[in-house]
């Protein structure tokens, strides 16, 4: 029974190391007694390693913050899920100050701070849109939906969106 926590301990933290895209170089029982683990980021090579207690590592958000940190304009154009929807126009101040970008779909441009895109935030202009059609109906869709609320009603006009009055009878 003891090996296999063991062994789900360890699968856990392999893991978690490849969330964060780390290497666990080492693990081992520190002078407190509790278990650690000797770290390296395979993002970010330049951060050197890092020991760090296991249970931290596997709870905790703090190693990925650490591995992932933005801290120039390159750091941020490294993560491919920005950079597939957006283009970096302006420069890098720091992740709380706004920056130029503009989108690859529609051309628009807008300011964001570093921190909103690694949230995954994007064009506001593409959101909206997208917002728009996830809550508009066709005219058709609105026909069938009308059918089957009450059938005897017949429509005259087009149907736009639900602010826009309709002839029925």
């Amino acid at each position: 029974m003891e090996n296999n926590i063991k062994e789900d301990l360890i699968a856990l933290t392999n893991e978690q190391a490849k969330k964060i895209n780390a290497e666990i170089i080492e693990r081992f029982t520190g002078k407190d007694g509790k278990a650690k683990l000797k770290i390296r980021s395979l993002s970010y090579p330049e951060k050197g390693v890092r020991v760090v207690d296991r249970y931290n590592f596997l709870h905790s958000t703090a190693q990925y913050r650490y591995f992932n940190a933005v801290t120039c304009k390159n750091d941020l154009l490294r993560h491919e899920e920005i950079t597939s929807r957006i283009d970096i126009i302006g420069d890098y101040i720091n992740t709380a100050t706004k920056i130029l970008c503009k989108c690859k779909i529609c051309s628009n441009e807008w300011m964001v701070t570093p921190n909103k895109l690694l949230q995954g935030r994007g064009c506001p202009k593409c959101a909206s849109q997208k917002a728009h059609r996830a809550y508009s109906k066709s005219h058709e869709e609105f026909i069938n939906e009308l059918k089957n609320v009450n059938p005897s009603i017949t429509i005259l006009d087009e149907y736009y969106n639900n602010r826009t009055k309709i002839r029925y009878k």
